[in-house]
Protein backbone atom coordinates (compact mmCIF):
# COMPACT_ATOMS: atom_id res chain seq x y z
CA UNK A 1 0.00 0.00 0.00
CA UNK A 2 2.88 1.86 -0.38
CA UNK A 3 2.37 5.49 -2.18
CA UNK A 4 1.16 9.38 -0.59
CA UNK A 5 -1.91 10.51 0.54
CA UNK A 6 -3.04 14.48 0.28
CA UNK A 7 -6.13 15.70 1.40
CA UNK A 8 -7.54 15.50 -2.41
CA UNK A 9 -5.64 12.34 -3.75
CA UNK A 10 -5.40 8.99 -2.92
CA UNK A 11 -2.11 7.20 -4.77
CA UNK A 12 -1.74 3.04 -4.91
CA UNK A 13 0.81 1.80 -6.98
CA UNK A 14 0.45 4.04 -10.34
CA UNK A 15 -3.03 4.60 -9.32
CA UNK A 16 -4.24 8.42 -7.98
CA UNK A 17 -8.46 9.21 -7.18
CA UNK A 18 -9.04 12.19 -6.74
CA UNK A 19 -11.86 13.39 -4.31
CA UNK A 20 -13.67 14.68 -7.27
CA UNK A 21 -13.65 11.67 -9.19
CA UNK A 22 -14.70 9.11 -6.31
CA UNK A 23 -17.67 11.56 -4.29
CA UNK A 24 -20.22 11.01 -7.27
CA UNK A 25 -23.67 10.29 -6.41
CA UNK A 26 -24.28 6.34 -7.67
CA UNK A 27 -26.63 3.27 -7.12
CA UNK A 28 -24.86 0.49 -5.64
CA UNK A 29 -26.57 -2.95 -5.92
CA UNK A 30 -29.66 -1.17 -6.35
CA UNK A 31 -28.71 0.95 -3.43
CA UNK A 32 -28.56 4.68 -3.75
CA UNK A 33 -25.45 6.11 -2.47
CA UNK A 34 -25.71 9.79 -2.44
CA UNK A 35 -22.23 12.90 -2.59
CA UNK A 36 -22.05 13.10 1.52
CA UNK A 37 -21.67 9.28 1.78
CA UNK A 38 -18.72 9.17 -1.09
CA UNK A 39 -17.10 11.76 0.87
CA UNK A 40 -17.27 10.16 4.35
CA UNK A 41 -16.10 6.91 2.52
CA UNK A 42 -13.23 8.60 1.01
CA UNK A 43 -12.13 10.44 4.22
CA UNK A 44 -11.92 6.83 5.94
CA UNK A 45 -10.23 5.58 2.74
CA UNK A 46 -7.66 7.99 3.49
CA UNK A 47 -7.55 6.61 6.93
CA UNK A 48 -7.02 3.02 5.96
CA UNK A 49 -4.59 3.86 3.36
CA UNK A 50 -2.78 6.04 6.08
CA UNK A 51 -3.08 2.83 8.85
CA UNK A 52 -1.72 0.79 5.87
CA UNK A 53 1.52 2.69 5.32
CA UNK A 54 2.48 2.80 9.31
CA UNK A 55 1.76 -1.20 9.69
CA UNK A 56 4.14 -1.74 6.73
CA UNK A 57 6.96 0.73 8.04
CA UNK A 58 6.51 -1.09 11.36
CA UNK A 59 5.47 -4.46 9.91
CA UNK A 60 2.62 -4.77 12.07
CA UNK A 61 -0.06 -7.12 10.72
CA UNK A 62 -3.61 -6.32 10.17
CA UNK A 63 -7.06 -7.30 9.12
CA UNK A 64 -10.30 -6.20 7.19
CA UNK A 65 -12.86 -6.99 9.90
CA UNK A 66 -16.48 -7.09 10.52
CA UNK A 67 -18.96 -5.16 7.76
CA UNK A 68 -15.11 -3.97 6.01
CA UNK A 69 -14.26 -7.39 5.56
CA UNK A 70 -17.53 -8.53 3.91
CA UNK A 71 -17.90 -5.25 2.03
CA UNK A 72 -14.35 -6.27 0.68
CA UNK A 73 -15.47 -10.00 -0.34
CA UNK A 74 -19.29 -9.32 -0.68
CA UNK A 75 -19.43 -5.49 -2.46
CA UNK A 76 -15.06 -5.16 -3.85
CA UNK A 77 -15.53 -1.83 -1.32
CA UNK A 78 -18.22 -0.38 1.13
CA UNK A 79 -21.44 -2.16 1.81
CA UNK A 80 -23.76 0.13 0.26
CA UNK A 81 -25.72 0.98 3.01
CA UNK A 82 -22.35 1.22 5.61
CA UNK A 83 -20.59 3.66 6.51
CA UNK A 84 -17.30 3.05 8.46
CA UNK A 85 -14.63 1.42 8.06
CA UNK A 86 -13.50 -1.86 10.74
CA UNK A 87 -9.89 -3.31 11.54
CA UNK A 88 -8.76 -6.32 12.92
CA UNK A 89 -5.12 -6.58 14.99
CA UNK A 90 -4.13 -9.76 17.02
CA UNK A 91 -3.18 -8.39 20.29
CA UNK A 92 0.86 -9.18 20.25
CA UNK A 93 0.54 -6.83 17.44
CA UNK A 94 -1.74 -4.54 18.59
CA UNK A 95 0.27 -3.63 21.70
CA UNK A 96 3.01 -3.12 19.95
CA UNK A 97 0.52 -0.63 17.85
CA UNK A 98 -0.20 1.47 20.80
CA UNK A 99 3.58 1.65 21.35
CA UNK A 100 4.28 2.98 18.14
CA UNK A 101 1.27 4.90 16.89
CA UNK A 102 0.79 8.33 19.20
CA UNK A 103 4.41 9.34 18.14
CA UNK A 104 3.57 8.28 14.38
CA UNK A 105 0.44 10.15 13.48
CA UNK A 106 0.60 13.90 13.24
CA UNK A 107 -2.10 16.38 12.23
CA UNK A 108 -4.23 16.36 10.14
CA UNK A 109 -4.51 12.59 11.47
CA UNK A 110 -5.38 11.66 15.28
CA UNK A 111 -5.02 8.17 17.00
CA UNK A 112 -6.36 7.89 20.07
CA UNK A 113 -7.76 5.73 22.83
CA UNK A 114 -7.74 5.76 26.66
CA UNK A 115 -4.15 6.41 26.44
CA UNK A 116 -4.52 9.41 24.89
CA UNK A 117 -7.39 11.38 26.61
CA UNK A 118 -8.19 12.31 29.63
CA UNK A 119 -9.62 10.53 32.18
CA UNK A 120 -13.60 9.10 31.56
CA UNK A 121 -12.91 10.53 27.74
CA UNK A 122 -12.94 7.15 25.57
CA UNK A 123 -14.33 4.46 27.38
CA UNK A 124 -13.51 1.83 25.22
CA UNK A 125 -11.06 -1.24 24.52
CA UNK A 126 -9.96 -0.11 21.14
CA UNK A 127 -8.45 2.46 18.58
CA UNK A 128 -9.44 5.08 16.50
CA UNK A 129 -7.74 7.20 13.58
CA UNK A 130 -9.07 10.55 13.21
CA UNK A 131 -9.12 12.95 10.63
CA UNK A 132 -9.09 16.40 12.29
CA UNK A 133 -10.39 18.00 8.67
CA UNK A 134 -13.98 16.67 9.43
CA UNK A 135 -16.68 15.83 12.25
CA UNK A 136 -18.53 13.16 13.29
CA UNK A 137 -20.58 14.37 16.67
CA UNK A 138 -21.73 11.91 18.74
CA UNK A 139 -25.40 12.76 19.80
CA UNK A 140 -24.58 13.17 23.72
CA UNK A 141 -24.36 17.05 23.05
CA UNK A 142 -21.25 16.85 25.19
CA UNK A 143 -18.40 16.43 22.82
CA UNK A 144 -15.42 19.24 22.74
CA UNK A 145 -12.01 20.04 20.58
CA UNK A 146 -10.62 17.75 23.01
CA UNK A 147 -12.27 14.91 22.39
CA UNK A 148 -11.02 15.62 18.79
CA UNK A 149 -14.18 14.17 17.11
CA UNK A 150 -13.52 13.58 13.41
CA UNK A 151 -14.42 10.85 11.18
CA UNK A 152 -13.10 7.40 11.99
CA UNK A 153 -11.61 4.34 11.31
CA UNK A 154 -11.59 1.56 14.48
CA UNK A 155 -9.02 -0.60 15.35
CA UNK A 156 -9.81 -3.72 17.13
CA UNK A 157 -7.82 -5.87 19.10
CA UNK A 158 -8.40 -9.67 19.12
CA UNK A 159 -7.90 -11.56 22.30
CA UNK A 160 -7.35 -15.07 23.46
CA UNK A 161 -11.47 -16.53 24.52
CA UNK A 162 -13.09 -19.51 25.46
CA UNK A 163 -14.00 -21.49 22.59
CA UNK A 164 -17.25 -20.90 22.62
CA UNK A 165 -20.01 -18.64 22.87
CA UNK A 166 -19.89 -18.18 26.62
CA UNK A 167 -23.28 -18.94 28.41
CA UNK A 168 -22.02 -18.39 32.23
CA UNK A 169 -19.27 -16.76 34.19
CA UNK A 170 -16.48 -18.46 31.79
CA UNK A 171 -14.25 -18.93 34.68
CA UNK A 172 -10.26 -18.71 35.11
CA UNK A 173 -8.42 -16.58 33.61
CA UNK A 174 -11.12 -15.25 31.05
CA UNK A 175 -13.61 -14.32 34.22
CA UNK A 176 -10.73 -12.29 35.50
CA UNK A 177 -9.84 -10.50 32.36
CA UNK A 178 -13.71 -9.40 32.10
CA UNK A 179 -13.66 -8.55 36.11
CA UNK A 180 -11.04 -6.04 34.94
CA UNK A 181 -12.59 -4.96 32.09
CA UNK A 182 -15.96 -3.77 34.55
CA UNK A 183 -13.36 -2.48 36.77
CA UNK A 184 -12.22 0.26 34.39
CA UNK A 185 -15.09 0.91 32.35
CA UNK A 186 -18.36 0.79 34.94
CA UNK A 187 -16.76 1.11 38.53
CA UNK A 188 -20.02 1.63 39.96
CA UNK A 189 -21.44 -2.01 38.53
CA UNK A 190 -18.51 -3.83 40.21
CA UNK A 191 -19.07 -1.87 43.72
CA UNK A 192 -22.91 -3.11 43.50
CA UNK A 193 -22.14 -6.56 42.28
CA UNK A 194 -19.90 -6.45 45.52
CA UNK A 195 -22.48 -5.04 48.09
CA UNK A 196 -24.52 -7.87 47.00
CA UNK A 197 -22.58 -10.60 48.13
CA UNK A 198 -20.79 -11.36 45.02
CA UNK A 199 -17.08 -13.28 45.28
CA UNK A 200 -14.52 -12.41 42.26
CA UNK A 201 -11.76 -15.08 41.91
CA UNK A 202 -9.25 -12.73 42.39
CA UNK A 203 -10.92 -11.90 45.86
CA UNK A 204 -12.59 -8.76 47.35
CA UNK A 205 -9.61 -6.77 48.68
CA UNK A 206 -8.05 -7.47 45.26
CA UNK A 207 -11.31 -6.08 43.00
CA UNK A 208 -11.53 -2.23 45.79
CA UNK A 209 -7.52 -2.24 45.25
CA UNK A 210 -7.77 -1.95 41.89
CA UNK A 211 -11.13 -0.06 42.06
CA UNK A 212 -8.94 2.57 43.89
CA UNK A 213 -6.39 3.19 40.83
CA UNK A 214 -6.87 6.21 38.73
CA UNK A 215 -8.70 5.13 35.58
CA UNK A 216 -5.87 4.96 33.28
CA UNK A 217 -3.86 2.37 35.07
CA UNK A 218 -7.29 0.43 35.77
CA UNK A 219 -6.98 0.00 32.15
CA UNK A 220 -3.59 -0.91 31.68
CA UNK A 221 -4.27 -3.47 34.36
CA UNK A 222 -6.93 -4.90 32.19
CA UNK A 223 -4.90 -4.79 28.50
CA UNK A 224 -1.98 -5.79 30.24
CA UNK A 225 -3.56 -8.72 31.61
CA UNK A 226 -5.36 -9.70 28.08
CA UNK A 227 -1.54 -9.61 26.82
CA UNK A 228 -0.20 -12.18 29.22
CA UNK A 229 -2.98 -14.34 28.40
CA UNK A 230 -2.77 -14.37 25.21
CA UNK A 231 -1.43 -18.03 24.74
CA UNK A 232 -4.32 -19.45 26.44
CA UNK A 233 -6.27 -20.13 23.82
CA UNK A 234 -6.53 -20.95 20.45
CA UNK A 235 -9.25 -18.85 19.67
CA UNK A 236 -9.81 -15.19 19.83
CA UNK A 237 -12.31 -12.39 19.90
CA UNK A 238 -12.91 -8.52 21.00
CA UNK A 239 -12.94 -9.85 24.20
CA UNK A 240 -15.67 -8.02 25.96
CA UNK A 241 -18.25 -9.94 22.61
CA UNK A 242 -16.98 -13.06 24.08
CA UNK A 243 -21.13 -13.63 25.57
CA UNK A 244 -22.75 -13.11 22.25
CA UNK A 245 -20.28 -13.30 19.08
CA UNK A 246 -18.55 -16.37 17.93
CA UNK A 247 -14.76 -16.72 18.72
CA UNK A 248 -13.05 -17.61 15.41
CA UNK A 249 -9.63 -20.09 15.66
CA UNK A 250 -6.25 -18.37 15.82
CA UNK A 251 -4.86 -20.37 13.04
CA UNK A 252 -7.26 -18.58 10.28
CA UNK A 253 -5.15 -15.39 10.91
CA UNK A 254 -2.05 -17.69 9.65
CA UNK A 255 -1.51 -15.73 6.84
CA UNK A 256 -3.04 -12.75 4.57
CA UNK A 257 -4.51 -12.44 1.39
CA UNK A 258 -5.08 -8.77 -0.50
CA UNK A 259 -8.99 -8.33 -1.41
CA UNK A 260 -9.89 -5.15 -3.10
CA UNK A 261 -11.67 -2.38 -1.55
CA UNK A 262 -12.85 0.53 -3.72
CA UNK A 263 -9.80 1.47 -5.51
CA UNK A 264 -7.43 0.42 -2.71
CA UNK A 265 -6.70 -3.39 -1.65
CA UNK A 266 -6.80 -4.62 2.41
CA UNK A 267 -5.51 -7.70 3.74
CA UNK A 268 -7.92 -10.30 4.75
CA UNK A 269 -7.11 -13.64 7.19
CA UNK A 270 -6.43 -16.39 4.48
CA UNK A 271 -9.37 -17.90 6.12
CA UNK A 272 -11.56 -15.55 5.79
CA UNK A 273 -14.67 -17.05 4.70
CA UNK A 274 -14.89 -19.37 7.77
CA UNK A 275 -14.20 -16.31 9.59
CA UNK A 276 -17.71 -14.12 7.82
CA UNK A 277 -19.37 -17.42 8.07
CA UNK A 278 -18.60 -17.63 11.82
CA UNK A 279 -20.22 -13.96 12.45
CA UNK A 280 -22.70 -13.61 9.77
CA UNK A 281 -23.62 -17.33 8.53
CA UNK A 282 -24.70 -17.43 5.11
CA UNK A 283 -22.76 -13.88 4.02
CA UNK A 284 -23.41 -13.80 0.23
CA UNK A 285 -26.72 -12.90 0.86
CA UNK A 286 -26.95 -9.36 1.56
CA UNK A 287 -29.27 -7.97 4.39
CA UNK A 288 -29.98 -4.60 3.68
CA UNK A 289 -29.42 -1.91 6.32
CA UNK A 290 -28.05 -4.93 8.73
CA UNK A 291 -24.22 -2.89 9.05
CA UNK A 292 -25.37 0.64 9.64
CA UNK A 293 -24.08 3.23 12.07
CA UNK A 294 -25.93 5.98 13.28
CA UNK A 295 -24.41 9.39 14.56
CA UNK A 296 -25.12 12.19 15.51
CA UNK A 297 -23.69 14.48 13.06
CA UNK A 298 -21.32 14.14 10.03
CA UNK A 299 -19.39 16.81 8.18
CA UNK A 300 -16.58 15.89 5.65
CA UNK A 301 -15.81 18.71 4.92
CA UNK A 302 -15.67 21.12 7.80
CA UNK A 303 -13.41 20.15 10.69
CA UNK A 304 -14.93 20.13 14.07
CA UNK A 305 -13.61 23.20 15.70
CA UNK A 306 -15.93 24.81 13.52
CA UNK A 307 -19.18 23.72 15.65
CA UNK A 308 -17.05 23.13 18.68
CA UNK A 309 -15.10 24.70 21.66
CA UNK A 310 -12.66 23.70 24.12
CA UNK A 311 -14.91 24.42 26.54
CA UNK A 312 -18.24 22.93 25.09
CA UNK A 313 -20.60 22.88 21.69
CA UNK A 314 -20.98 26.51 20.08
CA UNK A 315 -24.64 26.44 19.32
CA UNK A 316 -24.73 29.51 17.16
CA UNK A 317 -22.38 27.95 14.74
CA UNK A 318 -23.90 24.46 14.68
CA UNK A 319 -26.54 24.76 11.61
CA UNK A 320 -29.66 23.36 12.51
CA UNK A 321 -29.14 19.88 10.28
CA UNK A 322 -26.46 19.54 12.93
CA UNK A 323 -29.01 18.19 15.39
CA UNK A 324 -28.63 15.03 16.38
CA UNK A 325 -30.75 12.58 15.80
CA UNK A 326 -31.76 10.03 18.69
CA UNK A 327 -33.93 7.11 18.74
CA UNK A 328 -35.49 4.99 21.19
CA UNK A 329 -34.11 1.11 21.40
CA UNK A 330 -36.07 -1.59 22.55
CA UNK A 331 -33.91 -4.70 23.48
CA UNK A 332 -35.58 -8.32 23.93
CA UNK A 333 -34.25 -10.15 26.68
CA UNK A 334 -34.11 -13.50 28.45
CA UNK A 335 -33.99 -14.09 31.72
CA UNK A 336 -30.50 -15.87 31.49
CA UNK A 337 -29.50 -12.97 29.04
CA UNK A 338 -30.20 -10.29 31.15
CA UNK A 339 -28.67 -11.45 34.21
CA UNK A 340 -25.04 -12.35 31.88
CA UNK A 341 -25.31 -8.82 30.16
CA UNK A 342 -26.83 -6.53 32.69
CA UNK A 343 -23.33 -5.38 33.96
CA UNK A 344 -22.91 -4.23 30.07
CA UNK A 345 -25.84 -2.04 29.42
CA UNK A 346 -24.15 1.08 31.12
CA UNK A 347 -21.64 1.09 27.98
CA UNK A 348 -24.12 0.97 26.05
CA UNK A 349 -26.62 3.65 27.15
CA UNK A 350 -23.61 6.10 27.19
CA UNK A 351 -22.22 5.17 23.68
CA UNK A 352 -25.02 4.29 21.78
CA UNK A 353 -27.38 7.30 20.05
CA UNK A 354 -30.53 6.40 21.83
CA UNK A 355 -32.80 8.76 24.02
CA UNK A 356 -34.33 5.64 26.07
CA UNK A 357 -33.51 2.23 26.33
CA UNK A 358 -36.60 -0.41 26.85
CA UNK A 359 -35.90 -3.98 28.03
CA UNK A 360 -38.69 -6.23 26.84
CA UNK A 361 -39.22 -9.63 28.40
CA UNK A 362 -40.84 -11.60 31.20
CA UNK A 363 -42.56 -11.06 34.28
CA UNK A 364 -39.22 -12.48 35.69
CA UNK A 365 -36.80 -10.42 33.86
CA UNK A 366 -38.83 -7.44 35.51
CA UNK A 367 -38.15 -9.07 38.46
CA UNK A 368 -34.77 -9.12 37.85
CA UNK A 369 -34.75 -5.11 36.20
CA UNK A 370 -36.16 -4.33 39.54
CA UNK A 371 -33.56 -6.28 41.38
CA UNK A 372 -30.44 -5.11 39.47
CA UNK A 373 -31.15 -1.77 37.81
CA UNK A 374 -28.61 0.36 39.85
CA UNK A 375 -26.41 -2.36 38.12
CA UNK A 376 -27.74 -1.83 34.12
CA UNK A 377 -27.43 2.32 35.47
CA UNK A 378 -23.77 2.24 36.55
CA UNK A 379 -23.41 6.13 36.70
CA UNK A 380 -26.03 6.67 33.80
CA UNK A 381 -29.48 8.29 33.66
CA UNK A 382 -31.48 5.81 35.52
CA UNK A 383 -34.45 8.11 33.28
CA UNK A 384 -33.53 6.52 30.37
CA UNK A 385 -33.38 2.52 30.94
CA UNK A 386 -37.32 1.01 31.23
CA UNK A 387 -39.21 -1.99 31.45
CA UNK A 388 -42.07 -3.58 29.44
CA UNK A 389 -43.24 -6.82 30.50
CA UNK A 390 -44.30 -8.61 27.08
CA UNK A 391 -47.77 -9.94 28.58
CA UNK A 392 -48.58 -5.86 27.78
CA UNK A 393 -47.78 -5.80 25.02
CA UNK A 394 -51.05 -6.19 21.95
CA UNK A 395 -50.50 -9.12 19.55
CA UNK A 396 -50.88 -7.80 16.14
CA UNK A 397 -54.04 -9.65 15.85
CA UNK A 398 -55.42 -7.91 18.61
CA UNK A 399 -54.94 -4.45 17.00
CA UNK A 400 -56.40 -5.58 13.61
CA UNK A 401 -59.58 -6.31 15.14
CA UNK A 402 -59.70 -3.58 17.73
CA UNK A 403 -59.20 -1.63 14.34
CA UNK A 404 -61.39 -3.11 12.24
CA UNK A 405 -64.25 -2.82 15.28
CA UNK A 406 -63.74 1.16 15.02
CA UNK A 407 -63.36 1.35 11.09
CA UNK A 408 -66.56 -0.93 10.93
CA UNK A 409 -68.93 1.76 11.20
CA UNK A 410 -66.81 4.40 9.06
CA UNK A 411 -67.04 2.23 6.09
CA UNK A 412 -70.46 0.79 5.62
Amino acid sequence: MAGSVASNTISHGRERVTREEFCVEEVRDGYPVDVKTKKIWYTELILLKEFGDFCKKYDLKYYAGYGTLLGAVRHKGFIPWDDDIDIFMLRPDYQRMLELAPDHFEFPFYFQNYHTEKDGGAIYNFSRLRDERTTCLDDSGEETCDDHPGIFIDIFPYDAVPDSVVTDRPGGRFEIGMDLWLSASNPAAVIEQLISGWEPLIGRETIIDILGLPYKERFDLYENFLADMYDDSEYVNLFTRQYWSTPVKKEWFRDTVDLQFEFLTVPAPIDYDKILTADYGDYMKPVQGGAAHTVGFVDPDRPYNDYLSSEGADESATPASASPTTFDAVVLVTPDSFERLCGQYPYYLKHLPVRNVYILGSAKVGELFSEKKAICVGDGDASRLHFINEDDILSFAKVHETVAHIMAPILQ
